[in-house]
């Protein structure tokens, strides 16, 4: 069970004291790569930007699963996101650009 104190920040997972956007990052990539379940991971994630929304690592999680599932625009905008709350993200630098030539390569192959 996860239980978050949103006035600490602190959040106890199966009865361990974490940091709460730690265990929700946990989550959402067990979601992710362990189950293959991206659409599960996308809410993980949501869920935790809902709760933290100026955590800058939700939104490139966030970002993250949309590349994985091949969402190109949705991964750029929460990889934007990312990169306004947090301007020294270099990983969101290069994973929109990433997407950026894939969206543009899938645009090229379905013409």
């Amino acid at each position: 069970m996860l239980l978050y104190c949103p006035k600490t920040g602190k959040a106890t997972f199966l009865g361990k004291a974490t940091e709460f956007n730690e265990t929700i990052n946990i989550l959402g990539y067990e979601w992710l790569e362990d189950k293959a379940n991206p659409e599960t991971a996308i809410k993980v994630f949501q869920y935790g930007i809902s709760s933290m929304p100026n955590d800058y690592d939700f939104y490139d999680s966030l970002g993250e699963t949309y590349l994985e599932n091949k969402d190109w625009n949705n991964s750029i905008l929460n990889y934007a996101k990312s990169l306004t709350l947090n301007l020294e993200n270099t990983n969101a630098i290069e994973k929109t650009l990433k997407c950026k030539e894939n969206r543009d390569k899938s645009l090229i192959d379905n013409h």
